[in-house]
């Protein structure tokens, strides 16, 4: 069974696209699994993008 959270559709919220900035800023834009992981987004690495 997949985890709603993880499955999710729709606009991400603001604090969402703060969180994922942040991150990106840190590690880069190509570690996108990686960057889910440490930043506690629950959305596949896909996503991201």
């Amino acid at each position: 069974m997949v985890s709603q959270e993880i499955s999710r559709k729709g606009p991400w919220t603001e604090q969402e696209d703060y969180k994922l900035a942040y991150f990106v800023g840190l590690f880069g834009d190509r570690r996108w699994d990686f960057i889910a992981k440490v930043s506690g987004l629950k959305v596949a690495g896909e996503s991201n993008k």
